[in-house]
């Protein structure tokens, strides 16, 4: 007799280990890139363009303030790139040792 319940299940399971290990790749492609030079560079302008950014003195309307609050976010997100990914590449990690 076959248990389709156990069938269904294994199928699930070997569903999710698809996915992580797509995101496992995901992850090393892009620790990959942030190892290069042209990253640090990239990370070094990031830092250069957040500090001329972030001057509001200059700033003459509420369109051109909300337009440096976008400005700034991304390049926030650019710079915290690395610890985000380093933290979800812990969090896959931690299910793939659950399964």
């Amino acid at each position: 007799m076959v248990h389709y319940s156990n069938l269904i299940k294994d199928s699930v399971l070997d569903k999710d280990l698809e996915e992580l290990k797509k995101l496992q790749q995901y992850y090393e492609a892009r620790f990959d890139m942030m190892s290069t030079k042209g990253w640090q560079d990239l990370q070094d302008d990031v830092e250069r363009y957040i500090e001329n950014t972030n001057d509001l003195l200059t700033t003459q309307s509420l369109e051109e303030l909300n337009f440096r609050k976008g400005q700034l976010n991304i390049l926030h997100w650019i710079r915290t790139l690395k610890q985000i990914s380093e933290e979800a590449w812990e969090q896959i990690d931690n299910e793939q040792q659950d399964i």
